[in-house]
């Protein structure tokens, strides 16, 4: 995968005999401040029941401050 200037490029791919092969692609920018980046997820199973399958979502994030300090103990 790749980060570079606040872009996010990533491939992932998995092969197996029995489970077929799934493909998770990730693009999007990543900030201090928070990101915004696409999912898809891919897969292809000639043995499976459920047949192949497409996932995609988008998540956004924003930061919304410091964490509170931990009580002392």
């Amino acid at each position: 995968f790749a980060v570079s200037g606040g872009k996010l490029d990533a491939l992932l791919e998995c092969q197996s005999k029995t489970e077929g092969k799934g493909t998770i692609t990730i693009a999007g920018t990543v900030g201090s401040q928070g990101s915004d980046v696409k999912v898809e997820i891919d897969t292809v199973n000639p043995a499976s029941p459920m047949g192949n399958s497409t996932i995609g979502m988008q998540m956004v994030s924003k930061r919304t401050g410091d964490c509170p300090a931990a009580a002392a103990k």
